[in-house]
């Protein structure tokens, strides 16, 4: 099948949780971000939420999740950086903190806003982004540098995760 263009320059891009919808972010004037879904065969494209923040803060440029019931939620870049769901648990949200310096990737209950870092660089320095959960909800594979490039990342894996 050819790859078809289903939106301009997007942030991210979540399925949908019954896998017929892609949703996707795109940057809104003021520092905000524009999110739309769209059906896999192209129709339908639908903007579902919008969201603006601050030239200090700005949503959307960080990544989004999917809750339960098929609502975006963003955050502001800096905090939650590439946030993941857990695919068995709506609470539990994986995340990068700033991949733009060298973090480590969170785990957090967004109940009680309790965060847990999982202390995943694999080398002194390096930077750590884009956690995703495997879908028994127990593992993360994540990408890191190697701490001397920015831009060459390593595929890593965080097994049988308790949180």
């Amino acid at each position: 099948m050819p790859a078809e263009s289903l939106g301009n320059e997007p942030f991210d891009v979540e399925f949908g949780h019954d896998g017929s919808l892609v949703f996707y972010s795109i940057g809104a004037p003021e520092c905000g971000a524009w999110y739309y879904r769209v059906s896999l065969d192209g129709t339908g494209r639908e903007m579902v939420h919008e969201s603006y923040g601050s030239a200090e803060s700005p949503r959307g440029e960080a990544g989004f999740v999917l809750t339960g019931d098929g609502s975006v939620t963003d955050f502001y870049s800096g905090r939650h950086d590439w946030p993941q769901l857990s695919p068995q648990d709506n609470d539990v949200m994986a995340y990068a903190l700033n991949w733009f310096t060298s973090g480590d990737i969170y785990v957090t209950h967004l109940s009680s806003d309790s965060a847990v870092g999982l202390d995943c660089s694999p080398y002194r320095g390096s930077r750590v982004a884009y956690p995703s959960w495997f879908p028994d909800g127990r593992k993360i594979v994540y990408c890191a540098t190697d701490g001397v490039s920015a831009y060459r990342y390593e595929l890593w894996m965080l097994d049988s995760l308790d949180y």
